[in-house]
């Protein structure tokens, strides 16, 4: 999955890397069906846009089936929270997060590192029900 546009895109750059990961996703896109269920992806991206044109640099990258990249530049933990809390208050789809400073990385290593973290949360919060 890991593209050269997200590659380039993440090429001389500080700040956080979120990964974001739609909760039960597959059950509602049983429920609703394929077609509608990529509406709903859409409609989350839109959200994901939005939220971050505070800044020009910002970008959103769909990292695949229900999972979104948003790069936020020269922000820190506290505001990667902040940024969390305004997203959950504007989504009206429950998502799982995780995040990480994006400053002496590789682009591969950082990913492979947001994508194993958000896997371990959802096996613990998976344990948790």
């Amino acid at each position: 999955m890991l593209t050269k546009e997200l590659l380039t895109k993440l090429e001389s750059r500080n700040g956080l890397l979120v990964m974001i990961d739609l909760s039960h996703f597959s059950l509602l896109n049983a429920w609703l069906g394929h077609t509608h269920a990529d509406k709903v992806l859409d409609g989350f991206q839109s959200i994901l846009d939005k939220s971050v044109r505070m800044r020009e640099r910002n970008f959103v990258f769909r990292w695949g089936g229900d999972e979104f990249i948003v790069f936020l530049e020269d922000m820190n933990y506290a505001h990667a929270h902040i940024y969390l809390n305004r997203l959950r208050a504007m989504s009206p789809l429950a998502f799982d997060a995780t995040f990480i400073s994006y400053y002496q990385m590789t682009s591969i290593d950082a990913l492979e590192t947001l994508d194993a973290l958000l896997l371990k949360h959802k096996r613990e919060r998976d344990a948790s029900i």
